[in-house]
């Protein structure tokens, strides 16, 4: 692959420059090309323009692109080459706020985007960067470093690969990284910090601490929880208990209450049974006076009365009674008055005798005649006045017969208000027997309800203490319980226990993988330098040659142990270890040829690519240099060279061995 003609309308300080001879007139390049220009004008511009036409623009972004123009416009160029096959093609680069390519081949345009091209892409853009545009920074990377940088970059491959770099790691610092690796998993370092299986083993060792503690507060959890259980049951029983406690005593009180309305109710009835007393006794006063005065009544009218029609006259009389209202418009009516007036004053007579023999035999018996017998008289006589029937049988005995009358109704309604009241009484006393049942009282006095209530008052007191006492017991293993619960269970730190397992059974297979990989990749190595170093070092040796006129024409690569490597020629005594006390050009000039065997087995099989120095011979001596330039000769026969340098001797010279001189001037762009 070489570059034929190349444009860049716009990069960097490079604008509307071209590779063309004249305006309109284009131009293939040659082989070799010498970019010819003093500082600053644009020769490290150029050469990263050549990298972005094969690779494509990095970053990809207008704004973040270090060389986007500085008064405007989009980083844009193109360039026509020409493949080993011969076939030639036009690329198009353009940083929008998007990379645009464009690829033109045999007629047809192809999106490119910001892909590298086909025949770049057997070469990483950073192998490429540090491989194939070589500049003096790359050449003299090592100088300065010291021995940390013949550490990370002492095998050949690391040369091979990165020469300049350390994007790429060599294949036995790899291998002594992975052993390195899975040492920190097993084993302390030279600080004597532990390992990460030391570290969680140690993890364990407090996880099974902390385990031990957790069984033992779940044994505590378990127990406070089956005391809070308990103490919950009690705390119920308890307060069924006092519950009861005050029902009882609330029946107490009851009952205290109905006895002391019993109480006062039994008066009552006293009262009125001795008013009841009073009016027998006024009764029986009267019953003898009516009797006294009745004595002046003839007998035959008394005769005519039989007892055992005693009943039957009284319905007469009942319904004769209401004719008595009648009895002053009706005169002819007074006969039979006059005999129903005879017949009622022989019945109370009777009727009271027999009242009198009767309470003089037993005073407190009532009988069911002897009240039948008054209800009846009551009856009669709460109905009819015999007022003016009986004005014949004198004054004072109508006066006595009202009196009685008066007397007997009087009774009536004591006894019925004394039966009443008997009734309510007893009702009382029933329920008040009940009640005293309920409550397992067996006397009901005031002093037996007293002395009941104010034990009951005592058993509540108790019990409240007691329900008190449970209830703090209950918030202290609620407390407890609470704390223990949120703390780490047992489950919990098994699990921590069980990842910490888990990730020690995988340091251990991690430092065996480490240590497997090491080896694998160790004996990759041991191939790879038996196959190719030989083949390398031995083009890398005549590349050497050529440069130093055949004083040095092998490099030499140490051991495991030095990983050094060494220059040897015919004429020199003793390998020179090329971090030593070589000549800095000497130095260069063996990493060139490095780099140079290099490119012939990267592209073998593959495009060839251009090789761009940048000022890559500026401090090697005119002899060394004119060696160089007959070998980049040799080289542009198979791959293109471009050069830049700000020495015109330099320029001429190549010029003069067949190179295009393109001169770069401070203004342009």
């Amino acid at each position: 692959m070489r570059f034929d003609a190349i444009r860049i309308k716009c990069f960097g300080r490079l604008r509307d420059f071209t590779t063309d001879l004249s305006a309109g007139q284009e131009s293939e390049l040659p082989p070799i090309v010498v970019v010819l220009g003093p500082n600053e004008s644009g020769k490290s511009t150029f050469s990263l323009f050549l990298t972005t036409l094969l690779y494509g623009f990095r970053p990809a972004t207008r704004e973040k692109h270090p060389y986007r123009p500085w008064d405007g416009g989009s980083p844009e160029g193109w360039a026509k080459l020409t493949m080993d096959n011969g076939t030639v093609m036009e690329v198009t680069r353009r940083l929008l706020s998007t990379a645009k390519g464009t690829l033109s081949l045999d007629g047809q345009l192809v999106e490119l985007k910001n892909q590298p091209l086909d025949g770049v892409a057997h070469v990483p853009r950073t192998i490429f960067d540090q491989v194939y545009a070589v500049s003096l920074a790359e050449l003299t990377a090592f100088r300065g470093e010291g021995q940390t940088l013949l550490d990370d970059h002492t095998l050949l491959e690391d040369r091979l690969g990165s020469l300049g770099t350390r994007d790429l790691v060599s294949p036995r610092q790899i291998a002594k990284e992975l052993k390195a690796d899975g040492r920190k998993y097993w084993k302390n370092d030279k600080r004597g910090r532990p390992s990460i299986a030391q570290t969680l083993r140690a993890q364990v060792q407090d996880l099974n601490e902390k385990w031990r503690e957790a069984v033992g507060r779940d044994t505590d959890l378990r127990d406070k929880t089956k005391a809070l259980d308990e103490a919950n049951d009690d705390l119920h029983t308890l307060q069924s208990e006092l519950d009861k406690a005050r029902t009882r005593r609330d029946e107490l009180r009851k009952i205290q209450s109905l006895r002391a309305a019993a109480e006062a109710r039994n008066e009552g009835v006293r009262e009125e049974e001795q008013s009841v007393r009073e009016a027998e006794k006024r009764c029986i006063e009267h019953a003898k006076t009516f009797e006294a005065d009745f004595n002046n009544v003839p007998e035959d009218t008394l005769d005519l009365l039989l007892t055992d029609d005693f009943h039957n006259k009284l319905d007469m009389y009942n319904s004769f009674r209401d004719e008595h209202r009648n009895i002053k418009s009706e005169p002819g009516r007074r006969g039979r008055v006059r005999r129903i007036v005879d017949w009622l004053i022989a019945l109370i007579r009777r009727m009271f005798d027999f009242l009198c023999r009767r309470h003089t035999a037993t005073r407190q018996e009532r009988g069911t005649s002897v009240t039948v017998t008054q209800q009846e008289i009551i009856d009669a006589l709460s109905g009819f006045s015999a007022e003016d029937a009986l004005l014949r049988c004198g004054a004072d005995l109508v006066r006595t017969v009202k009196r009685m009358a008066e007397l007997v109704v009087d009774l009536r309604k004591r006894l019925r208000v004394l039966d009443e009241k008997r009734r309510r009484l007893n009702k009382m006393h029933t329920r008040i027997e009940r009640l005293a049942a309920d409550v397992g009282v067996g006397r009901t006095d005031p002093a037996s309800l007293r002395n009941a209530l104010e034990e009951g008052r005592r058993h509540e007191e108790r019990l409240g203490e007691k329900a008190k006492g449970k209830e703090r017991n209950i918030g202290q293993l609620n407390g407890d319980i609470k704390y223990l619960a949120n703390r780490e269970s047992v489950d919990d730190i098994e699990g921590q226990r069980e990842v910490l397992r888990a990730k020690i059974r995988d340091a251990r297979e991690a430092r065996d993988r480490a240590f497997v990989l090491a080896r694998i990749v160790e004996q990759a190595d041991l191939n790879f330098r038996n196959q190719h170093q030989p083949t390398l070092l031995r083009f890398a040796g005549v590349h050497l040659s050529h440069m130093t006129g055949g004083r040095y024409d092998r490099i030499d690569v140490g051991d495991a142990g030095t990983h050094a490597l060494s220059l040897s020629g015919p004429s020199i005594r003793a390998p020179g270890n090329l971090e030593g006390t070589l000549s800095r050009g000497t130095k260069e000039q063996a990493y060139l040829a490095l780099r140079l065997a290099i490119l012939d087995h990267l592209d073998e099989g593959n495009e060839r690519l251009p090789l761009i120095l940048d000022e890559a011979l500026v401090n090697w001596d005119g002899q060394r240099r004119t060696y160089a330039f007959r070998l980049l000769e040799r080289i542009s026969k198979k791959r293109q060279v471009i050069l830049f340098t700000v020495h015109e001797m330099m320029a001429a010279e190549l010029e003069a061995l067949g190179a295009r001189v393109i001169v770069l001037e401070n203004d342009s762009g």
